[in-house]
């Protein structure tokens, strides 16, 4: 029987001190076991250098990742569970970007240079928790406070700006006001973060359920004047942000951030700043979709109509999932206010088989029964042959052809 991510993670602690080393859970684990949520993965902070790590559990026979190791971490394969193991370190020099690190066997000093107080507990195979910053005091009282100094933990590296906004939105853990200070003071310094990061955490933030209050505090304390500029804040997204909470996670961030950028009129100016999101082709195309392609709704009026759009909105954004994409986020955003997209809905509910499927009747079928040299007519009658086939004007092949015979 496969191992599960806690037990796994104990038997790796327990190879590493019968080696002579010091081995924890660490972390986000630990913070979550405490609160009562099952952590999705275990990560473990040793006092064994990255090489000792790798040949201790070669020795033992299991693979090992050097997915970090320029910063001490390693990823343990063990029983096929994906566990990082990462060296105890101490920062020598930060620059709001990355640190240089020096490796420590000192759990204290590691806690120091962590995020937030809930994030510097440790806990050992015997279930003893080590706790340097109060992080079970502020887990009870559910609030996110910096480890030390707010303002020096922000300049070590102004992504825990996004952080604390994700760890609010995914923890529902509320910043102290000092936290909130300090991430006014130095929003700016996201501008030396990398956009694929930042965008990374306000995706990840953006999925969460709760978090209508966290986007108006963004837009109070200057953090999205940074992350996504020429937006204002209106109060009419908030209401919008809070409805999406019904749409499928894996379609939520983009549902949120559509309705954030929506508020960019000028064409040029909205494709300017998804493209700054450095986000995938296809994720920008998708944003893209579904801002403006709305405006064509009212425009729908019949099956083939409908069909035609729906052709369009997925041909362009490769997700073919309007049903599950689509439809919940604009029947969210504009409710019963376009018949249009009532309209799709049903075509697609009754009809998309039709839609997807192919036609009884080839190229070749149509060469061989009119005998005439191939052309830019063939695909052009099978065009109009596919709306009446949509339209369930013909089933047959042979029905198919008569009804060429009379368009041609």
């Amino acid at each position: 029987m496969r191992l599960s991510s806690y037990d796994a993670a104990l038997a790796a602690i327990k190879l590493l001190e019968q080696s002579g080393f010091q081995a924890r859970l660490a972390g986000g684990c630990v913070r979550d076991r405490l609160r009562g949520v099952a952590p999705k993965d275990h990560d473990i902070a040793t006092d064994a250098q990255p090489e000792q790590v790798i040949a201790l559990f070669k020795q033992a026979g299991y693979r090992t990742v050097p997915t970090g190791i320029k910063h001490g971490t390693i990823t343990l394969v063990y029983d096929g569970i994906g566990i990082e193991i990462t060296t105890l370190r101490a920062d020598v020099h930060t620059d709001g970007r990355h640190a240089v690190v020096e490796f420590s066997k000192d759990f204290a000093l590691d806690a120091a240079r962590r995020d937030f107080t809930v994030n510097a507990m440790y806990e050992d195979r015997h279930g003893k928790v080590y706790d340097y910053f109060a992080g079970q005091s502020d887990l009870q009282a559910r609030k996110l406070v910096f480890v030390g100094d707010a303002d020096q933990r922000i300049q070590e590296d102004y992504l825990r700006i996004m952080r604390m906004f994700r760890f609010w939105a995914q923890l529902q853990f509320t910043p102290t006001p000092a936290a909130l200070a300090a991430t006014t003071r130095h929003s700016d310094g996201l501008a030396l973060i990398s956009q694929e990061r930042i965008t990374a955490e306000l995706m990840a933030l953006l999925r969460e359920a709760k978090i209508a209050l966290i986007v108006e505090q963004m837009f109070a304390v200057g953090v999205m004047a940074q992350i996504l500029p020429a937006i204002k804040f209106k109060r009419t997204m908030l209401a919008a942000i809070v409805a999406t909470a019904k749409v499928e996670k894996e379609y939520r961030s983009l549902a949120r951030l559509g309705i954030l950028l929506d508020a960019v009129e000028d064409s040029e100016a909205l494709q300017a700043l998804i493209a700054g999101l450095r986000m995938s082709n296809n994720n920008q195309a998708q944003l893209l979709v579904l801002i403006k392609m709305a405006d064509k709704l009212a425009e729908v009026s019949s099956r083939a109509a409908a069909m035609q759009l729906i052709d369009a909105i997925e041909r362009r954004t490769f997700i073919g999932s309007f049903l599950r994409m689509y439809y919940p986020i604009w029947s969210v955003r504009y409710g019963g206010k376009l018949r249009g997209l009532e309209f799709m809905y049903q075509t697609e509910l009754e009809d998309g088989d039709l839609r997807r499927s192919g036609l009884p009747i080839t190229g070749d079928d149509l060469l061989a029964y009119f005998g005439k040299p191939a052309g830019v007519w063939v695909g052009k009658l099978l065009a109009k042959l596919r709306w009446e086939y949509r339209e369930k004007k013909w089933r047959t092949k042979d029905e198919g052809l008569a009804l060429a015979k009379r368009l041609i």
